[in-house]
């Protein structure tokens, strides 16, 4: 079961990057560059205090390509490798264990690109549309009593997660190309945690304990 869902969904992600390749065909390109940055990542689960889930800090980098579909709006596909995850923490006896939980996507959003403000030397736009991601792999870096210690933990993972972005992009003419400041924030849909047992996961809503991401990302990028 477990296998089955995970190459359903490396399937689906592959139908929707050839999506992006076919879709847009008869729409004219606006731009392409490249944008990679940092993520502010934590999670959210109804049955944790939220101060037990802490934000961490890593990694996010890309490629996109705009197609434009009218004077203000374009279709705005990526693909991303961004790294997501949480820092908690546990109480055993009398010493504090801190857990590091890192898990590494390949994240392919669908934005739909407004563009609010379009002058010379500066415009403003929003962006808005889902995103679907493949899990790589995944790792707990547990830290107490005086060892730290590494762990795989891809199969404890969700293969995947889905979900929304909602972000804002700044763009300046620089060198023949664009600079461009892109602030987002991606709300996470899918459970991200298998539960354990024998092929048991755990899916959204039926299961209480449900861990879903949360991430605000920053990112400077280039379009030529």
């Amino acid at each position: 079961m477990k296998a089955q869902k995970e190459n359903d969904l490396k399937t689906s992600l592959t139908l929707m990057i050839l999506a992006f390749l076919v879709l847009p065909l008869g729409a004219q390109p606006l731009d392409f560059g490249l944008k990679g940055g940092v993520n502010f990542a934590s999670q959210t689960n109804p049955q944790v205090v939220p101060a037990d889930y802490r934000m961490r800090m890593d990694f996010v980098a890309g490629v996109y390509v705009a197609f434009r579909l009218s004077d203000r709006l374009a279709l705005q596909p990526e693909v991303l490798l961004s790294r997501e995850g949480v820092n908690t923490s546990d109480s055993y006896y009398v010493e504090m264990v801190e857990n590091q939980w890192k898990v590494d996507y390949l994240k392919v959003p669908l934005l739909l690109r407004y563009h609010l403000v379009q002058k010379a030397n500066m415009s403003w736009s929003i962006l808005l549309g889902p995103y679907l991601s493949y899990r790589i792999k995944a790792s707990r870096t547990q830290s107490g009593f005086g060892f730290t210690e590494v762990d795989e933990t891809t199969e404890r993972v969700w293969p995947g997660d889905y979900g929304l972005i909602l972000g804002g992009v700044v763009e300046t003419p620089m060198a023949g190309g664009r600079l461009t400041l892109d602030i987002r924030f991606n709300l996470g849909l899918a459970n991200t945690i298998y539960k354990g047992g024998y092929n048991e996961w755990v899916t959204p809503p039926d299961d209480p304990s449900a861990s879903r991401n949360r991430v605000l990302s920053v990112m400077l990028g280039y379009g030529f």
